[in-house]
């Protein structure tokens, strides 16, 4: 028992001289300091202040959004002033200092973060961040954030995920938006990130029965959007934002992505370096003197129009891309039109970087002649080396 209680004592004593020690080098001796000192007048000393409120209101905050602020603390004495990050009184607020050192005369920046990913029964939140000083007459400064998080819309489902969509034929799919402010929700304006495809997109929204809106808890407003996706989109990947700016508390954007993949009577088949879900040809390193080409690219077609197609290169990206096309070939025992084509990238071309990992790809824009796939996109994924 004696050898017990013996170990039990050492092994106390070291977590402390432990805990001890690591405060020591996190701090300094400073951070050791009593809360009660008695300061050396004739002594140099430094002096923190802060500048400005050592509050911070955020106001009202959509929940799952981040906000954060920086306060100033400016050293007023005349010794330099030492700074170290203390406590917390919540893990989700981050604070961060960009010198701890400061001059006599000079300030250091201190940045709080916080995000607002939950709601009790009380929505107002208060929080502290303590910056520990070399002050002996101000050891700590508590630095406060506070505010009151709310939720004022809620999109179900959050995206789009359309993995088949016909050229053809298009696609339609619905939304729901709820509304926790007012009888009424309010789509100011909307627009679509990719501008060029914009006009294959149709957005209508309908109010939401009241019905509806009771079954989801805490909305008071609801709407129902339509999204429509129009023939005739570009072969290959779809990856389209629709933003709506809401008339709710904190103007809040809501965006909704859609992603799919876009098939008609034209595909086109090739080796490994043909990626065929993203419509994208990886050429790798090219060297500058010797110049590259793809091998057994086939453009097929099928449907009652494939011996109508007529194509032609309308716009290459960068110039000095080369398109040639070979005659088109029925393929025996099917109903398919196979024409044989190449991408080249010339002897001589200049330096540049069109990899998809560091730059934009390359792209080949062609027309068809296909009623309802009149164009097509090749992107193209190479470097020029010297």
């Amino acid at each position: 028992m004696r050898w017990t209680l013996a170990i039990s004592l050492i092994a106390a004593l070291l977590g402390i001289a432990l805990g001890v020690g690591l405060t020591w080098a996190e701090l300094g001796p400073y951070a050791l300091a009593p809360a009660q000192l008695t300061v050396d007048m004739n002594k140099l000393q430094p002096r923190a202040e802060v500048v400005g409120n050592a509050t911070y209101d955020f106001g009202y905050m959509e929940q799952d959004a981040r906000g954060s602020h920086t306060f100033e603390i400016r050293n007023t004495g005349e010794a330099p002033l030492k700074l170290a990050k203390g406590a917390t009184s919540c893990k989700c607020t981050l604070s961060n200092l960009d010198h701890d050192t400061v001059q006599p005369g000079e300030s250091a920046k201190i940045v709080l973060e916080w995000t607002a990913s939950s709601i009790s029964n009380d929505p107002r939140f208060r929080h502290s961040a303590t910056i520990r000083t070399s002050d002996p007459r101000r050891p700590h400064i508590d630095l406060w954030i506070e505010g009151e998080v709310s939720r004022s819309h809620k999109l179900v489902p959050l995206d789009l995920r359309l993995p088949a969509i016909s050229v053809g034929e298009g696609a339609t799919a619905e939304l729901d938006l709820y509304g926790y402010h007012g009888d009424k929700l309010t789509i100011k304006r909307q627009e679509y990130t990719d501008s060029s495809l914009a006009s294959y997109f149709e957005l209508r929204t309908e109010e939401m029965p009241a019905e509806q809106v009771k079954q989801e808890r805490g909305a008071t407003a609801g709407k129902i959007l339509h999204v429509t996706i129009k023939p005739g989109l570009p072969l290959g990947p779809l990856l389209q934002r629709i933003r709506l700016w809401l008339d709710l508390p904190g103007d809040p954007i809501v965006e909704i992505p859609i992603e799919g993949h876009v098939s008609g009577d034209i595909s086109i088949v090739g080796p490994r370096t043909w990626d065929s879900e993203h419509s994208l040809l990886v050429l790798g390193e090219v060297q500058r003197d010797k110049g590259a080409e793809s091998k057994d690219l086939h453009l097929l077609v099928k449907g009652e129009h494939r011996d109508k197609i007529e194509l032609k290169v309308v716009d290459v990206r960068p110039e000095f891309l080369q398109v040639e096309f070979e005659k088109p070939q029925s393929v025996e025992g099917a109903e398919v039109v196979k024409i044989p084509f190449t991408i080249k990238v010339p002897r001589g071309a200049p330096t540049v970087d069109h990899s998809v990992t560091i730059g934009k790809a390359g792209q080949i824009e062609l027309e068809t002649g296909h009623p309802t796939t009149p164009r097509l996109q090749i992107h193209v994924s190479f470097a020029v080396g010297k």
